[in-house]
C-alpha cells in the first residue's frame, strides 16, 4: 500500500525515506473508503506518522488526525478555508476551498 501524498521536511539520505514522514493524505474514493479510514488510519498510526489528512472529494470535505499518545485525535473537518499545519522543522499552508473550487 502506498500513500497518495505525503509529506517530509528532511532531505532523504538515498532513495528512501527511514523515518515517518510528518503527514500522509489519502484521497478516498467509493472503492477505497474502507482501506483508507480503517486499514491505512491503523498502518499510519503504528507506524508512527503525526499527521493523517482524509481528502473525500465526492462530499468536498477533509479530515485531519493527529497522533497523540499514539492515537490519532481528530483536528478538524474542512469544507473550505485555510489551516496552517506547523511540522517539527517546516510548515504547511492547507488551502481547501482552492481544494474543491474545481466541483
Amino acid at each position: 500500500m502506498r500513500p497518495d501524498v505525503i509529506v517530509i521536511c528532511h532531505r532523504p539520505e538515498d532513495d528512501r525515506i527511514t523515518r515517518p514522514p510528518e503527514l500522509i493524505a489519502e484521497v478516498i474514493s467509493p472503492p477505497t473508503r474502507r482501506r483508507d479510514e480503517q486499514t491505512k488510519f491503523e498502518l499510519y498510526r503504528q507506524e508512527g506518522v503525526t499527521w493523517y489528512l482524509l481528502l473525500d472529494p465526492s462530499r468536498a470535505q477533509a479530515g485531519l488526525y493527529r497522533l497523540v499518545d499514539g492515537n490519532y485525535r481528530k483536528v478538524s473537518g474542512f469544507h473550505d478555508g485555510g489551516h496552517d499545519i506547523a511540522f517539527s522543522t517546516c510548515t504547511l499552508r492547507l488551502d481547501f476551498a482552492r481544494l474543491w473550487e474545481r466541483r
